[in-house]
């Protein structure tokens, strides 16, 4: 949807892309058949094991499954898989809230250690850093879409609002991306004097803000267009432009962009 504006700063889209439904599900999918790879050499007397590389592992359980892979060889002194896992699920729901808790909620959890919150945080790095690889050298008003999908992916796990913003140079090419704000599960505050700061120090000449939501559709409300308004009227005084603006949440990712 393109949306004309008689101000200045016109709007080149507008838009919500809808997300699979089964996005949980996928993205386990997705890590067990990377994992599946992972086929140990045969050899007389060895029994390879059904966790590392059966075909069953595509489950109709896919995040117990992975889960239950992640601890196939802790120390002997430790609990077993099934049981870890089974901690982890009654407690934290789902994938997506156990990667998003913090240490300290995971270290008191009873039966979770230093080696179990290890290998989860391990698997949120690597979460987090796969996207962003694919966007670091990009110029990324020429490759929207990429961007909007990284969004997508990095704020997947998130259970409270948050605001993050990408700093770009001159060739439109990411600086950094830093976590602004964090919020609650419904509302984030965006503080425009603390981004102009940071975009100072970093000699950015352009920015874009993603937002995500927890639940609810990812079109913005009345609160985030204010934010959005002030941080383009802070930016001016700087001769800094807002580039963008892009929402993800449960239902898909609304995504707006600004030609100056």
């Amino acid at each position: 949807m393109t949306i004309q504006s008689p101000t200045h700063n016109i709007c080149l889209d507008a838009k919500v892309v809808s997300k699979n439904q089964n996005t949980d599900n996928n993205f386990c999918t997705s890590l067990l058949e990377l994992r599946s790879y992972r086929r140990p050499r045969s050899c007389s007397g060895c029994q390879i094991q059904r966790s590392m590389c059966s075909p069953c592992l595509l489950s109709s359980n896919p995040e117990r499954e992975l889960l239950e892979s992640l601890f196939d060889d802790l120390p002997s002194n430790c609990i077993n898989k099934h049981e870890i896992t089974e901690i982890l699920l009654n407690r934290f729901i789902n994938l997506r809230s156990i990667l998003s808790a913090s240490r300290e909620d995971m270290l008191n959890t009873d039966g979770i250690t230093l080696e179990i919150y290890r290998r989860i945080l391990l698997v949120k790095r690597f979460v987090s850093y796969i996207p962003y690889s694919s966007i670091s050298s990009l110029n990324i008003l020429s490759s929207w879409e990429v961007l909007v999908e990284y969004c997508r992916t990095v704020t997947h796990t998130q259970v409270k609002e948050e605001a993050h913003v990408l700093y770009l140079d001159g060739d439109n090419r990411m600086i950094t991306i830093e976590k602004s704000a964090s919020g609650t599960v419904d509302y984030v505050k965006i503080y425009p004097r603390e981004i102009v700061k940071r975009i100072l120090e970093l000699n950015a000449i352009s920015v874009v803000l993603i937002q995500n939501k927890v639940f609810g559709r990812s079109e913005p409300q009345a609160r985030d267009q204010r934010a959005i308004d002030s941080l383009q009227s802070a930016c001016k005084h700087f001769h800094v432009q807002v580039r963008g603006h892009i929402i993800a949440g449960p239902s898909g990712v609304y995504s707006k962009r600004f030609q100056y």
